[in-house]
């Protein structure tokens, strides 16, 4: 059981990297290939909103960033699940010329299946609780050389570790 979980989580966290870094091979990787995702702004095919959301964010926000907070695991046989993540994202965006970050928390209720070994969700519904826009002024980390900054795409520095362990 412990293993099914730990499966499950890095499947939720391979989405939110994919979100972040503009990925949309690694967001298809956390779903099976004729799930469903419903997300409010789409409703249809899972890999079809992996390639949706990429251009959409990158039109809409400068950068996002993704945090998961507690799942709730309910296995329904050797393999389904019931799974429900708590979320915080923030998406940084400019209003009238003002930096600002919307900030957004929920849940995502998934279905989870596994096959030949492998956990993906097989559906999933987006959940908002809370959504509020905040303005988001000149931190002093900018000013500091030597800052490095994510960034979407494999510019970000955390492609060079990833791509490393895999060679």
């Amino acid at each position: 059981m412990a293993q099914d979980e730990a499966a499950i989580r890095a499947a939720l966290a391979r989405y939110c990297r994919g979100i972040d870094r503009g990925d949309p091979v690694l967001i298809a990787s956390a779903y099976w290939p004729e799930a469903e995702d419903h997300h409010g702004v789409f409703d249809g095919n899972a890999h079809e909103f992996a390639r949706w959301i990429v251009p959409h964010l990158a039109k809409e926000y400068t950068l996002t960033q993704h945090l998961l907070g507690q799942s709730l695991i309910q296995m329904s046989g050797p393999d389904a699940a019931a799974v429900e993540t708590y979320f915080s994202s923030r998406h940084g965006h400019a209003r009238n010329g003002v930096r600002m970050v919307e900030m957004v928390s929920g849940r995502y209720i998934d279905r989870f299946a596994r096959r030949a070994g492998e956990w993906r969700i097989a559906d999933r519904l987006l959940i908002v609780d809370f959504v509020f826009d905040v303005p988001h002024p000149k931190s002093i980390v900018e000013d500091i050389p030597g800052s490095i900054f994510g960034c979407r795409g494999q510019e970000d520095a955390s492609y060079g570790l990833f791509t490393a362990q895999q060679g």
